[in-house]
């Protein structure tokens, strides 16, 4: 599960003035999107290694939202509440959990036959299982998370059930494109767990819908 990924926004009754703010304080890019509703914050540079050189993985950025119109919505005027109060906006943080990997969720596993006469997948099987690592990491996560009133976007309660996970869809068709990483034509066909988180409708189609655990 390397690539867990952790979003945090701010809530702003000015979000341009306090996107000035970091920028001019911490040296931070402001990336508008657009200007006065969404600013990205990009501190720049690398998390360290033990020894204090760069590793290959950026700084977190830091989204600051208009409480006056929590963007994204259907809605381009947004919804209520509309206001910076404990009761209503306030910081907006998610965690999606990285899908399940493993040399076992690799598509060519399931092919079978040569190039010059065919391949063919019929034999293939759909669900394999997940190692005990990646799920007791899994629920770690996700207890934290309960703890801290962070909100999950979990693809396992759409791939998996028990300790098997899908690598091919209902047709048969394969969910991964290696051994990390969902087919992107899958994600956009299926995956309903970031409308989920930010409060949209999911469509229709899918496997399953993905749950948003609170």
């Amino acid at each position: 599960m390397t690539n867990t990924l952790i979003f945090v926004d701010l809530a702003s009754d000015d979000p341009a003035a306090a996107a000035t703010f970091y920028a001019d304080v911490f040296g931070w890019e402001n990336d508008p999107r657009p200007h006065g509703i969404y600013h990205r914050m990009v501190p720049g540079g690398f998390f360290k290694h033990k020894d204090g050189s760069d590793s290959e993985i950026g700084n977190l950025h830091l989204g600051i939202f208009d409480a006056a119109n929590a963007r994204p919505h259907p809605d381009p005027a947004g919804v209520a509440p509309r206001e910076l109060t404990t009761a209503g906006r306030k910081a907006r943080i998610w965690i999606l959990i990285d899908n399940p990997i493993g040399d076992n969720f690799r598509p060519e596993n399931e092919l079978k036959g040569r190039r010059l006469s065919g391949f063919d997948a019929s034999n293939a099987v759909r669900m394999t299982k997940v190692s005990d690592g990646q799920l007791i990491l899994r629920e770690r996560i996700i207890g934290i998370a309960r703890e801290s009133g962070v909100r999950v976007m979990d693809p396992y309660l759409m791939l998996c059930t028990g300790t098997e996970c899908a690598r091919l869809d209902q047709e048969g068709v394969p969910i991964y494109k290696d051994a990390d990483h969902l087919r992107a034509s899958f994600i956009y066909a299926h995956a309903a767990m970031i409308d989920a988180a930010l409060g949209m409708a999911p469509e229709t189609a899918g496997l399953k819908k993905m749950p948003v655990r609170n």
